[in-house]
């Protein structure tokens, strides 16, 4: 069986919840953007800091507050957002797990009884427990994770907000191509682990 196959086969399964998948995909992207904004913080304190070096009476204290719980805040919703799409994604896989395991159930009770003769119980057993098992990582945890590091649409989103801020664009340069080009490691994560 071969990737494309593999892949459009297990989104097929997943439509039954695509709600929560959705709703995981979603938190996840959100999680992954609120992960820049410390870094700007971060970015923002070092500067105010940096340019009042001789001086530090001259330096604005608020600002520094303020970045500071900008970052902390950010930082706190996202691994809140993190958390959500992961309870949405995890709760979307057991219950496709659970169905899955029942329609294998049904299908086994209506095959011919000479089947089960030549069919160890073990193996039945297996392709009912431990196969569809591997199908729990790809929904609960590839899939989400899949959707929000297509790091294309996170740089676009991060670096509009970055360009956003005085000086805060400068940190790329004035290449922007390099920051734009569509990183190689997503194509290497479209074929689910596990499943052969």
């Amino acid at each position: 069986m071969n990737n494309t196959s593999e892949v459009s086969g297990l989104m097929q399964v997943t439509k039954e919840r695509k709600g929560l998948l959705i709703t995981a995909s979603i938190f996840s992207t959100l999680s992954r953007l609120l992960q820049i904004v410390p870094f700007v913080g971060v970015y923002k304190i070092v500067e105010e800091l940096l340019t009042h070096t001789s001086q530090l009476s001259a330096m604005d204290k608020d600002l520094l507050i303020y970045w500071g719980i900008v970052a902390f805040v950010a930082l706190i919703a996202g691994l809140v957002a993190l958390y959500i799409g992961g309870m949405c994604s995890h709760i979307a896989a057991f219950n496709i797990l659970y169905q899955l395991r029942v329609r294998l159930a049904e299908h086994v009770a209506k095959v011919p009884i000479g089947y089960h003769t030549r069919t160890a119980t073990g193996e039945l057993k297996k392709i009912i427990e431990v196969s569809v098992e591997k199908i729990e990582k790809f929904i609960a945890h590839q899939l989400p994770d899949l959707v929000s590091s297509d790091r294309h649409s996170t740089d676009v989103a991060g670096i509009s907000f970055l360009a956003r801020l005085p000086h805060g664009a400068d940190a790329f340069g004035s290449d922007w191509n390099r920051v734009m080009a569509p990183k190689p490691s997503l194509p290497q994560r479209t074929r689910p682990s596990g499943l052969s």
